[in-house]
């Protein structure tokens, strides 16, 4: 890496002498009639901020922030990425619930599920609440115990909801506000979460319950990602066509073989796809998927 980073920044330090001039060319060949000699003697655009969406600026990125919590997520699982999910909880701010809608496509898209649902905290995650005793130590003293037992009674995911939605909350005559109570999200039985950590932040769980035919899938992209790398290894272009054989497969890669081949043959641009042994001219691997051993093959197409 060292070695790596070195190069990088002595490349840096030689590119950069010449970007003015790389920068004028591309301005003179594109520049309309009528325009300055040099881009260095334009003035700089001035924004138009009328044009600024910011609806569609707070919906980027709350994708965004779903897709960090969500990948966070399937990695603490340890479900890997290109292993579909059947859905998606999140719970967003009460402000940002109508945006869901705008982004479905691409947080479909960038977690790898079936669905994305609008969840309640308890619905994704075990709530549990605790007194944050530095803050409430000293601000009520010798009422600190009877405040412990009202939080210890209280229901969690209630709290929790009345916090998210008026900032604070009454339990035997004592107003917590959201500073007074730390909030801890554990995981439920079969849903993996992440949450931004504050009181009414963004919350996003999994669902890791792996159906059969996810697991088929999973196991097809898997597939697929393996014979990528071979096309690589073989030195194949990228617009090559081949043909590829999966030798004496076991009978449940068969089954994916004849129930995702045309996405296996569309992925890896495969005129054909073979259940059987490749001939000796073919780029052979030897494969392990998930404990199965498949050998696979490719050729380029005649």
């Amino acid at each position: 890496y060292v070695t790596l980073y070195s190069c990088l920044l002595t490349l840096s330090k030689l590119i950069a002498p010449l970007t003015p001039f790389v920068g004028d060319a591309l301005f003179r060949n594109l520049a309309p009639a009528g325009a300055a000699d040099s881009v260095h003697l334009e003035d700089f655009p001035a924004a138009d901020e009328s044009l600024i969406d910011d609806r569609l600026d707070r919906a980027v990125r709350l994708a965004m922030r779903i897709a960090s919590l969500g990948r966070s997520a399937r990695g603490k699982s340890g479900v890997k990425v290109r292993q579909p999910l059947g859905r998606a909880l999140v719970r967003p701010r009460v402000e940002d619930e109508e945006l869901l809608a705008l982004i479905m496509p691409q947080v479909l898209d960038e977690l790898n599920v079936k669905a994305v649902e609008l969840a309640a905290d308890y619905e994704i995650a075990e709530i549990e609440i605790k007194p944050n005793l530095p803050v409430l130590g000293p601000k009520l003293g010798a009422q600190l115990g009877a405040a412990r037992k009202a939080i210890a009674a209280a229901d969690a995911a209630s709290v929790a909801a009345t916090l998210r939605a008026e900032g604070s909350v009454a339990l035997d005559g004592m107003t917590f506000d959201a500073d007074d109570l730390l909030i801890e999200m554990n995981d439920k039985p079969g849903i993996a979460a992440a949450s931004e950590g504050a009181v009414g932040s963004l919350l996003v769980g999994v669902d890791t319950t792996l159906t059969p035919e996810l697991e088929a899938e999973g196991l097809a992209r898997e597939i697929v990602h393996r014979i990528q790398g071979m096309r690589r290894t073989a030195g194949f272009d990228i617009e090559d066509r081949i043909v590829t054989y999966a030798a004496d497969p076991a009978p449940e890669v068969a089954a994916v073989l004849a129930t995702h081949g045309a996405y296996i043959r569309q992925e890896t641009l495969s005129d054909t796809l073979l259940a059987e042994n490749p001939p000796a001219a073919a780029h052979i691997e030897q494969h392990d998927m998930d404990g199965t051993a498949l050998t696979l093959g490719v050729a380029r197409a005649e």
